[in-house]
């Protein structure tokens, strides 16, 4: 009996340890494909349309039409967090309106105030506004670089958002 349970153990051991898990095809493509701050350039500078967007960033996980603006907005989420990465903004003649991205905790390295005064020339400026649009007053705090590009602040000086308006 004893003998059959420590044979059972090391079969059990044997197959979990040669069992491999298959590799995500997502997950690679991530890894091979342009750094965030490469699409942010890349989309500012060559104005992507709809097709160019989802072919570099994939299906989006919402569409938004903004009946008001008559905008629509590719809305992408995090894979890992679920939480809001990008937000893609497109005018009534489906032309690039607005690009939103949304650092995390994996790359707020890359998004720090230094990094994006690094990124977008030594013009940023740091500026708080007050915001009284609803019932209660709200003082929000952004570094304005210039050429419509603004990074939204926190109270700590970490980086909610980069808000490029085109």
């Amino acid at each position: 009996m004893k003998s059959l349970t420590r044979l059972g153990i090391i079969i059990l051991l044997a197959l979990s340890c040669s069992h491999s898990n298959p590799v995500d095809a997502q997950k690679t493509a991530q890894i091979s494909r342009s750094s965030d701050w490469d699409l942010i350039f890349q989309m500012e500078k060559e104005h992507w349309d709809k097709d160019t967007v989802i072919a570099n960033l994939g299906t989006p996980s919402e569409i938004i039409n903004d009946d008001k603006t008559k905008s629509t907005y590719l809305i992408y989420l995090d894979n890992n967090l679920r939480r809001q990465k990008w937000s893609i903004g497109f005018s009534q003649s489906n032309k690039l309106s607005s690009i939103s991205f949304f650092p995390n905790l994996s790359n707020e390295a890359s998004f720090s105030v230094e990094k994006i005064i690094e990124k977008w020339g030594r013009e940023c400026v740091k500026k708080s506004e007050v915001d009284n649009s609803q019932h209660f007053i709200q003082k929000k705090h952004y570094l304005d670089c210039g050429k419509n590009r603004k990074a939204r602040l926190n109270n700590l000086d970490q980086v909610n958002g980069l808000f490029i308006e085109l």
